[in-house]
């Protein structure tokens, strides 16, 4: 059993090597208790698992970038929540977004070497 979750101290690449390594379920069950406890902690840090260390650093990461994506995706959907109700129509989201997708590419033309030039 672990005796922290955390590691409070940092260890070198030799440490890694004369790491035993854990068994499968082992590392599935230390995964899970990060998930639950609320990812306190940064997992490759995790006592007693110094021989995965890349394994769990990977894991962490594709964590954290999922997390990301997600709060990405309802960020961007709240945003097309709000344009639909200031357009009068709560229901029509492909609208909002053709109108959102209108709105950024007329701010292109707004930066500098893309203004647009009188026709004659």
């Amino acid at each position: 059993m672990m005796n922290s979750p955390a590691r409070t101290t940092s260890f070198t690449a030799v440490t890694l090597f004369q790491a035993t390594p854990r068994a499968p379920q082992e590392i599935e069950a230390l995964k899970l208790r990060w998930r639950q406890g609320g990812r306190l902690w940064n997992i490759e840090n995790s006592d007693g698992f110094e021989a995965h260390f890349v394994e769990l650093l990977a894991y962490r990461l594709e964590c954290e970038a999922n997390s990301y994506v997600k709060r990405k995706e309802q960020a961007d959907q709240h945003e097309l929540t709000l344009l639909a109700d200031r357009l009068g129509c709560p229901d029509n989201l492909a609208l909002a977004r053709y109108v959102l997708n209108l709105e950024r590419a007329l701010l292109r033309f707004e930066e500098p070497g893309l203004r647009l030039q009188s026709v004659r």
